[in-house]
């Protein structure tokens, strides 16, 4: 705005000087007639320094205008200035309050999250080792409770097993010997190392005739038991039914001493008898009887429990004989049923 102001104050010099220089170069001839001439430049003079101060004027009123925005400007401003100075003091103070408490009550949350995160890994701790030893609970009950349905298992068994013996035992003492086989069968599929079961099959093929059979049974008994003496004094006597002189010697060889001590060796005395019979000896059969005899004159049962039953069938078989006779009386004796001299003297009489 100055700048104009100024430029057109230099105008306006510039058209005043160029009037009167026209003015005084021009000579009295040619000067025109002061009243014909000079009246119109003064005019237009007189218009341009009107104009001039129209637009002074135009610039003076701009000028205050200008001002007056200007201060209105500055006022509103600086007003607004201290505003924004207020407002962002104000925002700082509360910002700083805001951060005086919230850094106390930062530090009093991470002293409360210390605390509640120590709590929580003890209550964590105090869960494990309560998962633990409710795991460790759980796997001994799965543990006693697999032991107690194996017991179970096994009691049940043991009582199905006792159930079959005495079912088999009650088919043999009713000479029913194919369902006893039928029942040993079945008992031993549970129970394969019974050693009563064994002897039981081997009896039930006895009955019905399977000697050989019979023996293998008490054989494959004596491999699983070699101690089993039971089996192996049936054994040794059914051997010599078959007769199967071979077994009944080995046999006889791994038992000595046990038939040595066997009913104070009557039991070795009555299976060498035997054994003479069977082999074809049997007048030194008859002669081994009669010295038994005469050393044992005592009514009594010299064998315990040994059972001869099977034995006198298989003797009253054979053809009627004074020799045949001779030695069921000997087993008669040994269990206590006959006098020995009563036997003595009935040899005596057939071999007279």
């Amino acid at each position: 705005m100055k700048t104009t102001i100024i430029i057109l104050f230099v105008l306006a010099a510039i058209g005043v000087e160029s009037g009167l220089a026209e003015t005084t170069n021009q000579s009295p001839e040619q000067a025109p007639n002061p009243v014909l001439r000079v009246s119109p430049q003064r005019d237009e003079t007189a218009l341009q320094l009107r104009r001039l101060e129209d637009q002074f004027a135009e610039v003076r009123r701009d000028q205050l205008n200008y001002k007056i925005e200007k201060d209105l400007l500055e006022k509103a401003y600086s007003s607004n200035w201290q505003i924004i100075n207020g407002g962002l003091t104000l925002f700082l103070v509360f910002i700083s309050v805001v951060g005086i408490f919230g850094i106390r009550d930062v530090y009093a949350l991470k002293e409360k999250f210390t605390m509640e995160l120590a709590r929580v890994q003890n209550t964590r701790t105090a869960l494990d080792q309560g998962l633990d030893e409710l795991r460790a609970t759980k796997a001994k009950i799965e543990q006693e409770t697999k032991e107690q349905v194996i017991i179970n298992d096994s009691q049940n068994k043991k009582i199905r097993v006792l159930e079959i013996q005495e079912k088999t035992g009650a088919y043999l003492r009713g000479k029913v010997p194919q369902r006893a086989l039928e029942y040993a069968a079945v008992g031993l599929e549970l129970d394969p190392h019974n050693a009563l079961l064994q002897r039981m099959r081997a009896k039930a093929l006895w009955d019905t005739g399977d000697l050989t059979g019979a023996l293998r049974v008490y054989k494959k008994q004596l491999e699983q038991d070699a101690g089993d003496e039971g089996c192996a004094t049936d054994a040794m006597e059914l051997a010599l039914l078959i007769p199967d002189i071979e077994s009944y010697k080995e046999l006889v060889g791994k038992f000595a001493a046990f038939l040595e001590a066997k009913s104070r060796g009557c039991l070795k005395d009555y299976l060498k008898v035997l054994e003479l019979f069977q082999t074809g000896k049997v007048a030194e059969a008859i002669e081994a009887i009669k010295v038994w005899l005469a050393q044992n004159p005592v009514k009594k049962n010299y064998i315990g429990e040994w059972e001869f039953a099977d034995v006198q069938n298989y003797l009253m078989s054979k053809p009627d004989s004074g020799e045949r006779n001779a030695m069921v009386g000997f087993t008669h004796v040994l269990k206590g049923e006959l006098e020995p001299k009563t036997l003595l003297e009935q040899i005596g009489q057939q071999h007279v």
